[in-house]
């Protein structure tokens, strides 16, 4: 939480939202979405949401839903989606210059 609190108290003083991208891991397979990923941080995206593929996403509307299809079509597990997002949280610097942070969702 602190990466996003300091996110949101560099963006107040200058009425600026953050730009928060969701990312469905592995979507459509684990290759592509480390690319999708690295564009959205070169775009300027302040932080990520990276959603876990979940069996029953019953809550999520249909483009969650099979982008998570998709992913599981790609075969990637639970311990695929922790390795990318270790493999993320190592190409986004901590330093403040760049508060992104990453969290994920459907766990």
């Amino acid at each position: 939480m602190e990466r996003y609190n300091d996110m949101f108290a560099k963006l107040k003083p200058h009425g600026e939202g953050a730009f928060i991208p969701f990312v469905m891991t592995g979507d459509p397979d684990p290759a592509q979405s480390l690319r999708i990923i690295d564009t959205l941080i070169e775009a300027g995206a302040d932080a990520l949401e990276l959603g876990m593929p979940f069996s029953d996403p019953l809550a999520d509307g249909p483009t969650i839903q099979n982008a998570a299809l998709r992913a599981f079509a790609a075969d990637v597990t639970p311990t695929l989606c922790f390795e990318m997002l270790a493999a993320v949280r190592q190409k986004i610097p901590r330093y403040s210059d760049w508060p992104a942070g990453v969290c994920q969702s459907g766990l």
